[in-house]
């Protein structure tokens, strides 16, 4: 979800959305834990790369139209994870989902622990 909080749309000197932003991250963009480096393409070394930490939820299966109650039953468990940047390719498109700036290959580093619904 894209500028989920005050301070950061503040940072980027963005509007706060009157709607959520939502981007994917696709499993491409999936890196190992540290130490893994994050490989910036040389398209986007422009000083623009940025990243958050974040809370990842890992969906468990397929679904569609599911009712709000039911859908912790698709939630796998939790992680934590980077959201990688490249903002200059990311601002270029204004659906963040088809943007070059969020989807780069290893843009989206993960620890190796997932915390299943069980263990919260």
């Amino acid at each position: 979800m894209g500028l989920n909080y005050r301070d950061h749309a503040k940072e980027a000197n963005m509007p706060i959305p009157d709607v959520p932003i939502l981007f994917i991250k696709p499993r491409t963009a999936i890196n190992g834990p540290y130490p893994a480096k994050i490989n910036v393409p040389k398209f986007v070394q422009d000083g623009s790369s940025d990243y958050e930490a974040e809370l990842t939820l890992v969906i468990s299966k397929d679904g569609r139209d599911i009712l709000e109650d039911d859908a912790l039953d698709y939630v796998l468990g939790y992680t934590c994870s980077n959201d990688v940047s490249a903002r200059t390719q990311q601002f270029k498109n204004s659906q963040w989902c088809f943007s070059k700036g969020k989807s780069i290959l290893v843009f989206a580093p993960r620890v190796v622990w997932l915390f299943t619904k069980a263990r919260c």
